[in-house]
């Protein structure tokens, strides 16, 4: 049987690209979450400001289609449930909820936060078809996303950053066994990436949690104070060097064996190692800790891993310059002879032993 897309599903993404390329003619960043759950949240808006990153995060969600958008006598309606609702309004960053006309090539948008702190009945008696405000349009004239970008740093920037979010923040984070709620909270505490105490919380959390998605955003937010190639700032919009500091010595006392295992346990086919990849920001993260490679052998060679793992522990030592080329073809050789059962030996005895060989190291970039 040939499977058809369905109709819907590709003007829903419309209404992604449409934003994607908005956010990209402003050198603004969108961050797209795919955590296979319907949060009511499709990613999140990073705001610059002439041109430098402001580290002001807001939630979106995108509605498009004929499912999701309404239109009525040239009105916008977004199609909404009791259930979002009810999360925007307990979200600690500003959300916005976009509807785009995939007929008029145009989207309007609301300010939900504001919407529900003026009308909080809403959430419990309806109506959950949202209007959404004709003046508020966003079109491919840069001049509309202006005026959005003007509007929400007016409102809710000082607010946002301020000291009582943080804290509210900050207490949301217990909620280990909440992964909606963990994920919303992360992208809110990136608004705070120049406290201190932001990275001895980030960096903590990877004792405690153990969810995919949760990890997986741990991650992107740990990259931030890595040398990863592909996170381009400028000395104006950086890390403040006392933080990132401060955010390496706690990364090296918090990162030990069982917690780079766990890391590594998320690179798998879908996750590779390669430019760009979760894999990459993994493999920089491992790389900010004095022991390392001390730790990447060690896991190599524990019997009580998983091959998979074993094997990702193994390829990231090997890429390692400082390691001299004998010293990896002997840890090839005492991994084949410890674990000849590994469906790894193979590949390990030919192709990538004669790569180092060759050229003294694999690269993955």
């Amino acid at each position: 049987m040939t499977l058809k897309r369905d109709d819907n599903t590709q003007k829903e993404y419309e209404g992604i690209l449409f934003l994607n390329s908005l956010i990209n003619n402003d050198n603004s960043i969108f961050i797209k979450t795919d955590t296979g759950d319907d949060l009511g949240i499709d990613g999140y808006i990073e705001l610059t400001n002439n041109g430098y990153v402001t580290g002001f995060l807001m939630a979106v969600q995108i509605k498009s289609g004929t499912v999701s958008v309404v239109r009525q006598g040239g009105s916008f309606y977004a199609k909404t449930t009791k259930k979002h609702l009810e999360y925007w309004s307990k979200c600690n960053i500003p959300v916005v909820i976009i509807a785009y006309s995939t007929e008029q090539k145009i989207a309007r948008w609301i300010d939900i936060t504001k919407y529900l702190q003026e009308n909080p009945d809403v959430i419990k008696n309806g109506p959950y078809n949202i209007t959404m405000p004709e003046h508020q349009k966003l079109n491919l004239d840069s001049s509309s996303f202006d005026s959005f970008k003007s509007y929400y740093f007016n409102r809710y920037y000082e607010h946002y950053t301020g000291a009582q979010i943080f804290s509210l923040v900050l207490e949301n984070l217990t909620y280990f066994e909440d992964k909606n709620k963990m994920i919303n909270e992360l992208y809110a505490l990136f608004n705070h990436r120049n406290k201190k105490m932001t990275w001895f919380v980030v960096l903590n959390l990877l004792n405690y949690i153990k969810d995919k998605d949760v990890l997986t955003n741990l991650i992107i937010f740990i990259s931030h104070i890595t040398s990863h190639p592909d996170i381009f700032w400028s000395n104006k919009n950086s890390v403040d060097v006392s933080v990132e500091k401060f955010a390496r010595q706690i990364i090296n006392n918090t990162l030990k064996e069982e917690q780079i295992a766990t890391l590594l346990s998320l690179i798998d086919e879908e996750s590779t190692i390669e430019r760009g990849s979760l894999g990459q920001s993994i493999d920089e993260i491992i790389k900010l800790l004095d022991k390392n490679t001390k730790y990447l052998y060690s896991i190599a060679l524990d019997k009580d891993r998983n091959f998979e793992i074993q094997y990702v522990a193994l390829l990231l030592l090997l890429s390692r310059d400082l390691i001299k080329t004998k010293d990896k073809e002997l840890v090839i050789e005492k991994y084949i002879q410890e674990f000849p059962n590994s469906p790894y030996t193979d590949i390990l005895s030919t192709d990538i032993l004669a790569h180092i060989q060759e050229y003294g190291g694999i690269s993955f970039y």
